[in-house]
């Protein structure tokens, strides 16, 4: 289906035309701002998207790496990151090892390192959310080329940018988009919600979250045991007997 295909199908759904009838271009139009800032949003939500893409950049010794569409790491902008982990360098096809990467989330908490352009084996990780181009900042930073630098961050839904693009979804996400689409046109064309509509269209996203949905095992934060201070952010030296 294509995005107008989506759309004049929400516009049915939704009572804003009848059987036979066509919408006008600018129903049109308005409608697929819409469709588009829908999707967008749901690419916001991890449990509506349907996998994690691994990506990943060698070690240049750099302080941070961009990461964004033309970045360093070439990919949809993320506003976070699910997981991260180095690969140590050479790697040999049957004989890789990963090491596992603590995530800082707070940027208060990356900015209370004290000593941030250390260089050595890295530890953590923090994404600093900058548009159009997010950073990425490892701590310590990471030895040129030694270190494969992988981030895991959510896929993406599909958002098109013209009416005609063909949309490539899974097809149980066709069933959600149509219903949340027509519930949300509702009030463009001074119409109320409609108890049916919204039912549908939560049903249909309950379907996908139950597929979606995964919990990670609970681990300890990477702090506690590995540096001198469970509060690792504070000291910003690592204690490296006990790293070794």
């Amino acid at each position: 289906m294509t995005a107008l295909d989506f759309i004049r199908l929400s516009l049915k759904l939704c009572a804003a035309t009848g059987i036979g009838q066509s919408p006008d271009a600018e129903d049109v139009s308005d409608s697929f701002t819409i469709f588009k800032a829908m999707l967008a949003q749901w690419n916001r939500k991890r449990w509506l998207i349907p996998n994690e893409v691994d990506s990943s950049i060698v070690s240049t010794g750099a302080p941070s790496y961009t990461i964004g569409p033309t970045g360093d790491i070439d990919i949809r902008r993320p506003d976070h990151i699910m997981s991260a982990y180095v690969r140590l360098l050479p790697s040999l096809p049957h004989n890789t090892v990963d090491v596992p990467l603590g995530i800082i989330t707070a940027p208060e908490e990356y900015a209370s390192i004290v000593a941030k352009n250390i260089v050595g084996f890295p530890s953590v990780v923090h994404l600093e959310a900058t548009y159009p181009l997010a950073k990425l900042h490892l701590y310590p930073v990471a030895s040129s080329g030694m270190f494969e630098i992988h981030v895991l961050t959510k896929g993406v839904v599909q958002v098109p940018t013209t009416l005609t693009e063909e949309m490539v979804v899974p097809e149980e996400y066709v069933d959600p988009i149509l219903w949340n689409t027509a519930a949300r046109l509702r009030p463009l064309f001074g119409a109320g919600p409609d108890a049916t509509i919204i039912q549908l269209a939560k049903m249909g996203l309950n379907t996908i979250r139950a597929a979606n949905v995964a919990v990670p095992h609970m681990n300890m934060p990477p702090g506690i045991g590995r540096w001198s201070s469970s509060r690792y952010a504070g000291h910003g030296l690592p204690n490296w007997a006990s790293l070794g």
